[in-house]
C-alpha cells in the first residue's frame, strides 16, 4: 500500500513510490508502508526516527540526504522564508515500516552476531541488481536500523549504518561507509571512525563534520563530504566546505569567493541567528557575551543586568568595566565614554574609571584593571632598600624586624623572579620617618604575590617602634633571556633549509586543563611568569579557573618521567584588560599566567626577552608549538617552523582579498599561507620568536587566529607583544632589563672606593 502525505509537486520524488517488496538483509517485508514527505532542510536523522518512533514498530528508515550547504546561485528565491532556504533542495524521505499484522512480527530485524557484523561491514548487504557490474556505481541511503529488543545474551541499543550516497560497490566493499558500531557519542556529536579528536576524545561537534578541517585524527569527519554536498555545512562552487557561519561574513573563506555572492538571497535555517549582514550564526551564539554580528545586534536586548565587574549598555548588553572611559565608545550611544573625569582625591585606573586615592596600595585590586596595585613594592637602584609605596605615592623602607630569608624570596617573587640570592639589614638612615613593617604573627605565604607581600606589611610612623633599628636590603636572583644556546642550532639548521624540525625550545611551555584534557601553548617570560593567548585559555575554560591547570617546561604531560620536564601549578591567570571579541577574532588576544613556584632555568627551561622595538619586515623569525602535525599522527614533542616571509603588509592582510579591514595596528600578519606550514590545531598562544639585531630571541606575538588549518589561504594573524609590554612589565613587576648577573656588594664595595 502506497499512502503520499500532501505536498508541494516539486518535492515529490516518482522513484520513491515504487510499492514492490524490499529487501533487508535477505529477508523481503511484503506488508510495507511507503511515505513521502519533504522534509525541511534543518531535518536531520534524528528527526527522522522521531518520525519513525510515532509510526509503531519501525525497523528501518532510509533517508535520502540532499545538500544542506550549496553554492549561492542567481535567480535563486529571495522570498523563501529563513528557516528553509531557498537555495538547498528539498529532501526526500523514505520511511518503510512493518505492519502490526499477525503475519509479520513486530521486531523483523535479529541481533547480528560478530560473523554478521563482519559481513555488513564488508558491504555484503548490497545487493546488486540484474545488469550491474560489480565495479559500478550506485546511489546508496543512510540507513538506521533501531531494534526494540533483543534476546538475552545479546546487546540492545541502536546500531547505525552510514555509507555515502554516493558509495562506489567494489568487490563487495563500499568506498566512503563507515563501519556499524554503537556510538560512544552524545546527541549532537559525531564519533571519529579510527581516531580521536585532537584532544584524545573519541567524539568530536558535529558541526565539526564536513568543514574542512580534519578535527578527528583519522580525518574521518571529512569523509565523503564533498561528494555529499558538505552536508550541514555550505559547499563553495569548488567543492570546498565551509562552516555555514563563515559564509557572508565579509571575509571570502572559499578559494573561489562563492561564499560572498548573492548574500540578500542567504537565509537562515530554524536554529540560526540572522545578523543584519545576512551572516547565520548558531542561534546558541546569540547573547553569548561575544558580538558575533558586525554591529553586535546579536547581544543587545539580553540583560536586565550585569555582574560586578561589568557595566550595563542601555540597549541591555553588557561590557567589562575596563572597557568603560578606555576612550573607545561600546554602547551604542557612547553611555560607556561618559562622566569619566576623576576628582582630585582619586585615583584614574590605567583602562578608565576612578576610586579614592586612599585604595591605591592597599592589597585590595579596586580598578578593573587592577593598576591601583601596580608598582606598590621595588628595590632602589642604588642601595637596594625594599621600598613600599604609599597611597599617597611616597616610598618607605621596611624595617627589619621579623625579616629573614623567606620573606626575601617572597620580595623577588614579587618582582618576577625566582628567589632571592642575598639579604642585608643595614642601619636605618637618620632620615628615614616613615617604614613599613611586619604585622606581628605572619607567616610567609606558601605562595608569592605583592599583594600578599604588601597585606603582609602595615605602615609605622614611629621610628623608636622598629626595634632592631635596621631595614631589608635584597638582591633577587637576575636570568638571561632570549640567549638559547640550543634553540640557536635548531634555527640555523631550519635556515640552512629544513622547513621544520622537532626540538627543545627551553622557552616555549606547555599549559595543560587537568579537567577538561586540553592544552594551550605559552611562553615562559620569567621564572614565575607565562605569557599565552587569552582566546585559548578561554575556550578551554571560560571562568579561567587556575587550580584546574598544569604548566610543563622542558617537557609535556607525556614526558613527566624526562629529569628535565618540571611541573608548575598556576596560581592566577590575568586576561589583557583591553583583550576584544570581534566577530571572529580576539584583539589583543594576551594573558599572563602566574606559576605558585617559580621555575628552575635550566638549559632546556629558559625564558624569551620581551620586544624593544616592533617586528621589522625581514627578520629572522621562527614559531614554535605543541600538537598534531598531521592527521593520524599524535605529536607532543615540540615543532619548529622557519618563516623566510615573517610579516605581511597590514595593508595586504586587511584588504579584500584576506580579512577585510578586521586587523588592526596591534596585530602582526605572518606566516605561510599554504597548509603545510601554517599553525594548525592546539598552536592559539604559540610565539613568533625573532632574532634582535643584538643576536637576542624576543617574543614579538602570539598566535591568535590561523584560517581553517591551512585549508583557506588567509594569513595566520599573531597579537603583538610591543603593544601590551608596557602592561605586562607593570604586571609581572620588573622590566627584566637585559643585563649580566651582576653582584651588588661589588657594586657597592666599587662606589666606596671611588667615593
Amino acid at each position: 500500500m502506497v499512502v503520499t502525505l500532501p505536498t508541494d509537486e516539486s518535492s515529490l520524488n516518482s522513484d520513491n513510490q515504487d510499492p514492490s517488496p524490499k529487501v533487508l538483509g535477505g529477508n523481503v517485508e511484503d506488508n510495507t508502508t511507503v511515505v513521502d514527505i519533504p522534509l525541511l532542510t534543518s531535518m536531520n536523522s534524528e528527526s527522522s526516527s522521531e518520525i519513525l518512533n510515532a509510526a509503531g514498530n519501525s525497523t528501518v528508515t532510509n533517508v535520502n540526504h540532499g545538500n544542506v550547504g550549496t553554492p549561492l546561485e542567481e535567480g535563486s528565491d529571495s522570498e523563501a522564508p529563513t528557516t528553509a532556504p531557498s537555495l538547498e533542495p528539498s529532501i526526500n524521505t523514505t520511511i518503510e515500516t512493518s505492519s502490526n499484522s499477525e503475519e509479520v512480527p513486530a521486531i523483523t530485524v535479529v541481533t547480528l552476531n560478530s560473523e554478521d557484523l563482519a559481513k555488513l561491514h564488508k558491504g555484503t548487504t548490497v545487493t546488486l541488481e540484474d545488469g550491474e557490474s560489480q565495479n559500478s556505481t550506485r546511489n546508496f541511503n543512510t540507513t538506521e536500523v533501531i531494534e526494540d529488543a533483543s534476546p538475552a545474551g545479546h546487546n540492545n541499543g541502536v546500531i547505525h549504518q552510514l555509507t555515502a550516497e554516493n558509495g562506489t560497490a567494489v568487490g563487495g566493499y563500499v568506498f566512503g561507509e563507515v563501519p556499524m558500531a554503537f556510538s560512544k557519542c552524545a546527541s549532537g556529536q559525531f564519533q571519529c571512525v579510527n581516531g580521536t579528536s585532537h584532544e584524545g576524545a573519541y567524539c568530536v561537534s558535529q558541526v565539526a563534520k564536513c568543514d574542512s578541517v580534519n578535527d578527528c585524527s583519522d580525518a574521518s569527519d571529512e569523509m565523503g563530504c564533498v561528494e555529499e554536498g558538505c552536508p550541514g555545512n555550505f559547499q563553495c562552487s569548488s567543492g570546498q566546505c565551509l562552516k555555514r557561519h563563515l559564509v557572508c561574513n565579509g571575509i571570502v573563506d572559499c578559494n573561489d569567493g562563492s561564499d560572498e555572492v548573492n548574500c540578500e538571497k542567504w537565509h537562515c535555517q530554524f536554529d540560526e541567528f540572522q545578523c543584519s549582514s545576512g551572516r547565520c550564526i548558531p542561534f546558541l551564539w546569540h547573547c553569548d557575551g561575544k558580538p558575533d554580528c558586525d554591529n553586535h545586534t546579536d547581544e543587545y536586548n539580553c540583560m536586565s543586568s550585569c555582574g560586578n565587574d561589568e557595566y550595563l549598555c542601555p540597549e541591555r548588553w553588557c561590557i567589562p568595566m575596563t572597557w568603560r572611559c578606555n576612550g573607545i565608545a561600546e554602547c551604542a550611544n557612547g553611555e560607556d565614554e561618559k562622566l569619566c573625569d576623576c576628582s582630585l582625591d582619586q585615583f584614574r585606573c590605567n583602562t578608565g574609571g576612578c576610586i579614592p586615592k586612599m585604595q591605591v596600595c592597599d592589597s585590595v585590586e579596586h580598578c578593573p584593571d587592577m593598576s591601583d596595585e601596580w608598582g606598590c613594592v621595588r628595590l632602589h637602584n642604588d642601595t637596594m632598600n625594599l621600598q613600599i609605596r604609599s597611597a599617597e605615592g611616597t616610598w618607605h623602607p621596611v624595617c627589619g624586624d621579623g625579616w629573614d630569608s623567606s620573606w626575601s624570596d617572597l620580595a623577588c617573587q614579587s618582582l618576577g623572579y625566582s628567589k632571592a640570592i642575598f639579604t642585608e639589614n643595614p642601619p636605618v638612615s637618620d632620615s628615614v620617618s616613615e617604614y613599613y613593617a611586619l604585622k606581628p604573627g605572619n607567616a610567609v605565604p606558601l605562595r608569592g604575590a605583592s599583594s600578599q607581600l604588601t597585606s603582609s606589611l602595615q605602615k609605622s610612623g614611629n621610628e623608636s617602634s622598629c626595634t632592631s633599628g635596621t631595614v631589608v636590603e635584597v638582591s633577587c636572583q637576575e636570568f638571561t633571556c632570549g640567549s638559547h644556546g640550543l634553540a640557536d642550532g635548531v634555527a640555523a639548521r631550519l635556515v640552512g633549509g629544513d622547513g621544520a624540525t622537532n626540538g627543545q625550545w627551553p622557552s616555549v611551555a606547555l599549559l595543560y586543563h587537568t579537567r577538561h584534557k586540553s592544552s594551550c601553548t605559552a611562553s615562559i617570560i620569567s621564572p614565575k611568569w607565562l605569557l599565552s593567548s587569552y582566546s585559548c585559555l578561554h575556550l578551554r575554560d571560560k571562568m579561567l579557573t587556575a587550580d584546574s591547570w598544569v604548566a610543563f617546561g622542558g617537557g609535556s604531560m607525556f614526558e613527566t618521567d624526562k629529569p628535565e620536564t618540571q611541573i608548575r601549578e598556576v596560581q592566577s591567570i590575568i586576561p589583557y584588560p583591553q583583550v576584544k571579541y570581534n566577530q571572529f577574532l580576539y584583539n589583543n588576544d594576551i594573558a599572563l599566567i602566574e606559576l605558585s613556584q617559580p621555575l628552575m632555568f635550566t638549559r632546556y627551561v629558559g625564558a624569551i626577552c620581551l620586544p624593544e622595538k616592533e617586528i621589522e619586515p625581514r627578520q629572522l623569525c621562527v614559531t614554535a608549538g605543541w600538537g598534531y602535525t598531521s592527521p593520524g599522527e599524535i605529536n607532543f614533542s615540540q615543532y619548529l617552523h622557519y618563516l623566510p616571509v615573517p610579516t605581511i603588509d597590514l595593508r595586504d592582510c586587511n584588504s579584500t582579498k584576506h580579512y577585510a579591514g578586521f586587523i588592526t595596528q596591534d596585530e602582526i600578519c605572518a606566516g605561510f599561507t599554504d597548509a603545510e606550514k601554517s599553525p594548525c590545531y592546539n598552536d592559539e598562544g604559540a610565539p613568533l620568536m625573532c632574532v634582535s639585531e643584538g643576536g637576542v630571541w624576543e617574543l614579538q606575538g602570539v598566535l591568535s587566529y590561523h584560517s581553517n588549518c591551512g585549508q583557506g589561504y588567509h594569513p595566520s594573524i599573531f597579537s603583538s607583544i610591543t603593544a601590551v609590554r608596557g602592561w605586562v612589565e607593570k604586571t609581572v613587576g620588573s622590566r627584566f632589563e637585559r643585563k649580566s648577573t651582576f653582584n651588588v656588594r661589588r657594586r657597592r664595595a666599587l662606589a666606596e672606593i671611588l667615593n
